[in-house]
């Protein structure tokens, strides 16, 4: 900031003290007043019942993990009286959870498009269940039309503004105890028609919707920052967003970890730690899993922009994970992005590499599995190994820890890099190996019982409920680009939790 003055706020011995949402508006609006410059945010738990609203020329500086911002639960209701388009005013069937200087969010059916109509505003006057609002409306909200409103708002939002920067602090959005709302009106930060945005060492978690999204925004930098269990988008650079900037950050646990909406460009996406798919979340419809698969949130979120190439069932999906596998998964928006990156699979020159965790020593610790794969006759959900028929597969491996002694079943922590990518692949081989992936139901062979493990480990082995499979590392060359690109995510908490186990088991 080139403007040096700066303001204080904080629970106390600050220039502002306060705890709430209140007190860092006012120095926010103190700062805008004269020009801009920055506000230092002391350490300590803000309680939020409303939005932040950033202006110009403004630092919003915190004091790193000892700043936390958090939402507070949220209130819904119904409309009890129709509201129409420019009034001032809703009345609520009940107001309990609501009061003056709130923020909501106003929610209604709209049959003329088959969406809704959504709407934030702030509570600023009421006579018991009627409340007046800041801003008119500018749709309607029916009662026949389910109108409903809620206590729900980001946590940080701007609208028209330019040269602002956030920096050092924790967003929480509290997501077990608040609705959801799409990430194209919130999230932890949320941004529309902006320029000149530099977000850097802020972690934004547990919002029940976006972590960071920017609608219509240009020349937005996010760099180190951490994005994690939002249910939605971890980052989400909205359409016709040009000249993004996204780096060294790390995204885990959202329901997909960074998306490129329709119309960004000229961007740059690098050294960024992407997790996209948990364990169980199915990629697409199938039978026995109709809904909330990774395509059904595709379509809520792309609107139509997915390549068509898939078909209904499968719109932007090049390839996919099983459901009980996580890690990294690429999507395409476009048909011509689609067949680009169709190509590259089909000439093996992806770059995919994934952990696994499995039963016994490799022998020998490196080295290629090459067979054909086929469908068993036996039971046909299980795919199997064959020298005869079948489609060739090529694993290359390589063991990165053996763990091994009095208190452990031999086990071994390894990579496995694809130079194929045929059905249950790499679960197919370790057991045709005679190493089955630990916690793997479908391909697992009867292990001996151990009397000296550790307790602990052996419930950990026992309630493992998904295969340890982890889609870690993913490469291509940009369809758009034409740049190599790569994204690596760890090992998600639970996998690495026994594998932390392990470790201190070994010593």
């Amino acid at each position: 900031m080139e403007n040096s003055l700066s303001i204080t706020v904080g629970i106390s011995g600050a220039e502002i003290n306060g705890r709430d949402n209140r007190a860092i508006q006012a120095g926010v609006d103190y700062l805008a007043a004269l020009g801009g410059g920055t506000l230092k945010i002391l350490p300590g738990r803000y309680q939020l019942n409303n939005a932040i609203y950033l202006r110009e020329n403004i630092c919003i500086q915190g004091s790193g993990t000892e700043t936390v911002l958090i939402k507070n639960p949220s209130a819904q209701t119904t409309l009890v009286v129709d509201s129409d388009w420019y009034e001032d005013n809703i009345t609520l069937i009940n107001s309990k959870g609501f009061e003056v200087g709130y923020g909501v969010c106003l929610r209604a059916n709209a049959p003329s498009h088959g969406g809704s109509n959504v709407i934030k505003r702030t509570l600023v006057a009421r006579r018991e269940n009627r409340f007046w609002l800041d801003e008119p409306l500018e749709k309607n909200f029916w009662t026949d039309h389910q109108a409903q409103i809620a206590t729900l708002f980001p946590i940080l939002t701007g609208e028209h503004i330019h040269n602002l920067e956030i920096r050092d602090l924790v967003l929480d959005g509290n997501r077990s105890q608040n609705q959801h709302l799409d990430g194209n009106y919130a999230g932890c930060i949320f941004l529309q028609n902006c320029q000149g945005i530099h977000i850097e060492n802020v972690e934004t978690r547990n919002y029940n919707g976006d972590g960071i999204s920017w609608q219509i925004c240009h020349d937005v930098t996010v760099i180190n920052c951490l994005s994690v269990n939002n249910a939605d988008l971890g980052l989400h650079p909205g359409s016709g967003s040009l000249r993004p900037i996204i780096r060294q950050n790390h995204l885990e646990g959202n329901r997909i970890g960074l998306f490129f909406c329709w119309g960004v460009k000229h961007g740059i996406a690098e050294n960024n730690r992407i997790c996209n798919k948990p364990a169980g979340l199915v990629v697409h419809p199938g039978a026995g899993n109709t809904e909330n698969t990774l395509v059904n949130a595709l379509i809520n979120y792309c609107k139509g922009s997915l390549s068509t190439i898939g078909g209904e069932l499968r719109p932007g999906i090049v390839h996919r994970l099983d459901k009980d596998t996580s890690g990294l998964l690429v999507v395409a928006k476009n048909d011509n992005a689609h067949i680009n990156l169709s190509k590259q699979f089909n000439k093996h020159t992806i770059n995919r590499k994934y952990e696994a965790l499995v039963w016994g020593t490799l022998r020998p610790q490196k080295g290629t599995i090459k067979s054909y794969i086929t469908r068993s006759n036996r039971n046909r959900q299980l795919m199997e190994a064959s020298y005869t028929k079948g489609k060739s597969a090529v694993t290359n491996y390589k063991t990165l820890e053996i763990f091994q002694n009095n208190k452990i079943p031999t086990l071994s922590l390894i990579e496995c890099k694809l130079g194929t990518g045929r059905t249950h692949q790499i679960r197919v081989h370790m057991s045709h190996k005679g190493n089955p992936i630990v916690g793997d139901k479908l391909y697992k062979k009867k292990n001996k019982k151990f009397k000296k493990i550790d307790t602990e480990l052996n419930l950990m082995i026992k309630n493992i409920d998904r295969q340890f499979l982890h889609a870690k590392t993913l490469g291509f060359t940009h369809p758009l680009s034409n740049k190599e690109v790569n994204f690596e995510i760890p090992l998600s908490k639970d996998l690495l939790k026994l594998v932390k186990k392990l470790r201190n088991l070994s010593k």
